[in-house]
């Protein structure tokens, strides 16, 4: 309880006004003793005055000195300086502060670039409390992936302007036919731990890295020379190995600390609790080192009073929008393989019930999609119903699920309701993330998906097909999926962009064509940046994250 609070429930600040200590005891539900030494209190701290009179039936004369928004404010200030930031901002609910231009502007000057006493630079951020993996092989969300970039570096970096990688750890490589690598790393790049980052680290990293590179490619040998050089053999020659090392699911980790909070980044891990993430600035950071000194995500249901949201704010506050494209679809994928779907009429029947327009939701910034790529029309698919109603079975929908209750399950449900219009039956499953395509091509007849690309659209395609997740591939007629997988391994041994994107496009069309895959939509992000606030230099990466290495006072 907050004693000079509860006084402005009762009293009028500025007004002197007669009471008791029995009173005021009642008010704080405390003894009369109690009373006196908190009413004694507040007067020495000059919240209030409080004049007792001689003679009997004299009432003493209370008067409230500060308004109650500076009660409410001292209350905030220190939870606030307390970290307890969900009982400030519970506070400022309950005095219906917290969306008041009031209270958005004691929180604003608490968000963004905060100088501390050491003058040091700490970025406050309020945001969701979202569990993080900071495993980067077992990062699934954008936001997983986020905080990767930001602990971990990887041995080659990519550039989305280009489509090409370089060396990052690495200061060289040599390769003559893509399948015998040298690998020379930096000489003084240190881990958050003060280890030295060196050739066994790389080395473990890649064998640990292998549940998710070996559907792509396999190591036949990982030869250390020494510290800082490896020769790397692999099975067939594989192209696009640099661009697999620039993915953050093969940041290099310590060889003895391998879950993901110990890297070699810009930042590093400093604790993680149920109020807030906080990184710090690596001081040994081999590269240019960021201005901030560290990253403070206040988690909160409540962001609306930072500077940048995910939703509009009010139409009296200026801000500016900023749409961010990202590429990747929702999809379907429909049985060709094994069921009822694998005649071709069966599919064709069904995919001419799909109208892609039924899935957009509008006020989410979604579009229509006909492709992987944003606004990408690679084929143009006609198709009729050819089979009546009567002649489908029960048809069973699997339904891909990231985490408990991030899912597919809206846009399945808008599937069935078209199969039930045409008369068709069907049952929907959701189905874990890791459930692997075997599994899912033999007990389902449909499967609704997603998949965002990352930087690197490329690789991010032939994930997409290779991963053991993945329905696409495997609800293939068998004939098809010999041609698509030789398809594949031709982009293996090209080093050609322009080559490679049109045996994707092959690819795509194939499936298409084939009835096995109908796009529903395209995302966009949208970050709403309010022009009103002290804190304007804020930068942001091409998904539409803040980019902590380049923000500035």
């Amino acid at each position: 309880m907050n004693y000079e609070l509860e006084l402005h429930l009762h009293f009028q600040e500025q007004c002197p006004t007669t009471t008791s200590i029995e009173e005021l005891a009642h008010i704080w539900k405390c003894s009369t003793r109690y009373a006196k030494t908190i009413v004694n209190r507040l007067a020495a701290d000059r919240v209030l005055t409080w004049e007792v009179f001689r003679g009997r039936g004299k009432k003493p004369l209370l008067t409230l000195i500060r308004s109650k928004n500076d009660a409410i404010y001292n209350v905030f200030d220190e939870l606030w300086n307390s970290e307890k930031f969900d009982k400030a901002y519970e506070l400022l609910m309950n005095h219906q502060l917290l969306n008041h231009p009031i209270g958005e502007e004691w929180l604003m000057n608490r968000y963004g670039i905060q100088q501390l006493h050491s003058n040091k630079h700490m970025f406050r951020q309020p945001f969701s409390k979202v569990d993080v993996n900071f495993d980067p092989l077992y990062a699934l969300s954008r936001h997983d992936f986020h905080f990767a970039e930001q602990l971990h570096e990887t041995l080659f970096t990519f550039h989305d302007e280009t489509n090409t990688v370089e060396p990052n750890l690495l200061f060289d490589f040599e390769t003559k036919d893509f399948q015998t690598w040298r690998f020379i790393l930096r000489k003084g790049v240190y881990f958050h731990n003060h280890e030295l980052v060196t050739a066994i680290d790389v080395k473990r990293t890649l064998q640990r890295a292998t549940l998710y590179t070996n559907e792509i490619f396999t190591y036949k040998q990982i030869e250390i020379l020494n510290d800082y050089e490896l020769i790397i053999s692999l099975n067939k020659a594989f192209s696009l190995f640099t661009h697999y090392l620039a993915s953050y699911r093969t940041a290099i980790l310590p060889k003895n600390h391998q879950q993901g909070k110990i890297g070699c980044g810009a930042f590093m891990f400093h604790s993680n609790t149920e109020e807030k993430l906080q990184l710090e600035v690596f001081p040994n950071y081999f590269k240019a080192r960021p201005w901030i000194d560290g990253i403070e995500i206040l988690y909160t249901k409540n962001i609306s009073s930072f500077a940048v949201s995910p939703r509009p704010f009010e139409s009296s506050v200026p801000y500016t929008e900023m749409i961010f494209e990202e590429n990747g679809a929702d999809y379907i994928s429909l049985n060709g393989k094994t069921g009822p779907l694998v005649n071709s009429e069966f599919r064709e029947t069904i995919y001419s019930l799909i109208e892609s327009a039924d899935y957009v939701v509008h006020e989410w910034g979604e579009i229509e999609a006909n492709s992987w790529l944003y606004k990408n029309i690679n084929t143009q698919v006609n198709t009729k119903p050819l089979i009546p109603a009567k002649q489908f079975p029960t048809l069973t929908i699997g339904v891909q699920q990231i985490r408990e209750g991030v899912n597919h399950e809206r846009e399945a449900l808008i599937l069935q309701d078209a199969l039930a219009n045409y008369g068709i039956r069907s049952t929907i499953q959701i189905l874990d993330f890791k459930t692997t395509y075997e599994d899912i091509t033999h007990q389902f007849d449909l499967f609704v998906g997603g998949f965002a690309l990352g930087r690197d659209v490329i690789l991010s395609l032939i994930g997409i097909y290779k991963s053991p997740q993945n329905t696409i591939l495997g609800m293939l007629p068998a004939k098809e999926q010999l041609i698509v997988h030789k398809l594949i391994e031709s982009i293996y041994v090209s080093n050609d962009v322009e080559t490679i994107m049109n045996i994707l496009n092959q690819i795509e069309t194939i499936l298409q064509e084939l009835y096995c895959l109908k796009f529903l939509n395209h995302r966009t992000h949208k970050q709403y940046i309010r022009n009103d606030v002290h804190y304007k230099r804020i930068q942001f990466d091409s998904h539409g994250r803040i980019d902590y290495k380049r923000i500035y006072a």
